[in-house]
């Protein structure tokens, strides 16, 4: 098959009758249009003009070349103008993976206005708690907390804080409040399972970090954990936007303030790409106006 770009110089030069005044309206030499043609004709293996020193006429297979080339011309503009409008518009399955989180607070209020707002996209929610690999499984958007840096990923972030540990008020009632490293053997914690199938391990203020040897209980769901805690299972680490409504209402206690503690975000992350669908930037954009108002 040919180069597309000789059947539409080709048309170039029938339209405009010459050489010269398909060059004029393409900015090329003359020459150069010349030997494009011939080129084509020499890969086709026909004549399709009729040359002489002012204009140029059509052969027999010329013109049918010329027919059914302006019907191809026809359906490419069709197929770029569908295209760009498509990329103009919101709209389209959008998949998104969010992390195992208080859904209620932090997920649906998303999910709902953003559908509100832009009815013809397609929302696909996914759970996952490592995105880092979500450009191989299909994944548009990610919100993922704590994501190290990616080349193929650009990440946005939308709230930052701490993660700190916590417990129940009534759990520390009930089995004392522990001030120091040594004081942990007595109490039951819960920890964090990772993608990577590691417990997530306690940072510590000074440096290094701490993981229990018999956890109560180890989730891979972050909302599991939250509600464990909070329901007195024991101590567990989350970010304090996530504690906060208990800490406020008295429910939540931060827990060796002095001694565990780290910094930790909530971050967009989508295709590192040049362009980028307006489906993806209208979900990054929406959730980034919802997070300067939801984390304030």
């Amino acid at each position: 098959m040919h180069d597309p770009r000789g059947l539409i110089l080709f048309l170039d030069v029938v339209d405009e009758g010459s050489m010269a005044g398909a060059a004029r309206r393409l900015g090329m030499s003359r020459s150069t249009v010349a030997r494009h043609v011939a080129t084509l004709e020499d890969e086709l293996g026909v004549q399709l003009l009729h040359r002489n020193t002012r204009d140029v006429s059509l052969s027999e297979a010329g013109e049918l070349y010329a027919e059914r080339a302006r019907a191809i011309r026809s359906m490419m503009r069709d197929v770029e103008a569908r295209v760009r409008t498509m990329e103009e518009s919101v709209g389209g399955r959008l998949r998104v993976a969010v992390p195992i989180v208080n859904h209620r607070r932090f997920i649906t209020p998303i999910v709902r206005g953003f559908g509100a707002k832009y009815p013809q996209v397609e929302l696909e929610i996914l759970f996952a708690e490592d995105v880092s690999q979500m450009i191989a499984r299909g994944i548009d958007v990610g919100i993922q907390v704590g994501l190290g840096a990616n080349a193929a990923l650009t990440m946005r972030r939308i709230a930052s804080g701490r993660s700190c540990v916590y417990a129940s008020s009534a759990y520390l009632a009930a089995r004392g409040t522990p001030g120091a490293l040594e004081d942990l053997a007595g109490h039951d914690m819960i920890f964090l399972r990772l993608e990577s199938g590691e417990c997530e391990e306690w940072p510590l203020l000074e440096g290094g970090t701490y993981l229990a040897p018999h956890p109560k209980l180890v989730t891979n769901s972050k909302q599991l954990l939250a509600d464990a805690v909070l329901e007195g299972m024991g101590m567990g680490r989350m970010m304090d936007t996530v504690a906060k409504p208990g800490v406020e209402s008295g429910a939540l206690v931060q827990v060796m303030p002095d001694v565990f503690g780290g910094e930790t975000s909530l971050s967009l992350v989508y295709a590192a790409t040049r362009h980028v669908p307006p489906k993806v930037r209208a979900f990054v954009d929406f959730t980034v106006a919802w997070a300067e108002g939801a984390f304030a």
